[in-house]
């Protein structure tokens, strides 16, 4: 899971998944999330990077972000893109997404691996993705949380502090509503100007792959 969901998508991954930098970033208040509409205001990013405080007393950034867009997409395409982890890396921008356990019918433990952009190191993370569905509703949620000792640490740094949401509503009308929302800390260093530089294009570019590939399910 890209610190910036990678690509572009590789930058967020990057910037999503790279949690543990030592970079000096100023702390934001809650009245400093920044706005952006982007593809003729069908796409809208919310945005801000502040910091906080690690379990050791380290200060590191962290990266918020929320994309919404309404697409002409099915609700079911949308459920079965994100059950198909395989083609989480095609959205998120990370070299490689699989499930490696299921927990139960409703929640897996995945691993992602993302090579990022020099001179940025590779990382991974290590995630559970679990879902829940109101039919009555016509609402559908996925929520990913990092687990890192769940699996066999490798020989890249692995990010501790990703926290992500997809979240589905089908309007009735040919349309779903997608709103993703990103709460990460990048596990590797990672230059301000490249965290900067991912928004609000990279979680846009995520909800566009999103939608053109749920469109194909």
């Amino acid at each position: 899971m890209l610190f910036l969901r990678a690509g572009s998508s590789n930058v967020r991954r990057t910037i999503c998944g790279l949690a543990y930098a030592v970079l000096a970033v100023a702390a934001i208040g809650a009245d400093d999330w920044k706005t952006a509409k982007l593809d003729d205001a069908k796409i809208t990013v919310k945005y801000r990077i502040s910091e906080r405080v690690t379990e050791t007393g380290v200060r590191v950034p962290m990266i918020e972000d929320i994309a919404t867009t309404i697409a002409e997409v099915s609700l079911s395409g949308c459920v079965a893109l994100m059950k198909d982890t395989s083609k989480h890396k095609e959205f998120m921008g990370d070299y490689s997404s699989e499930a490696i356990k299921a927990i139960s019918g409703n929640e897996w433990i995945v691993y992602y691996y993302t090579k990022n952009p020099w001179p940025v190191p590779d990382s991974d993370c290590v995630a559970i993705m679990s879902f829940s569905e109101d039919a009555g509703l016509g609402t559908a949620d996925f929520r990913l949380s990092a687990a890192p000792d769940l699996m066999e640490y490798k020989k890249v740094e692995r990010m501790s502090f990703f926290n992500i949401a997809y979240s589905f509503k089908d309007l009735g009308n040919g349309t779903v509503e997608i709103v993703m929302t990103g709460r990460s800390s990048p596990p590797v260093k990672v230059p301000l100007w490249l965290i900067n530089s991912a928004f609000p294009g990279v979680p846009a570019d995520g909800i566009r792959k999103f939608v053109k590939l749920a469109k194909t399910m």
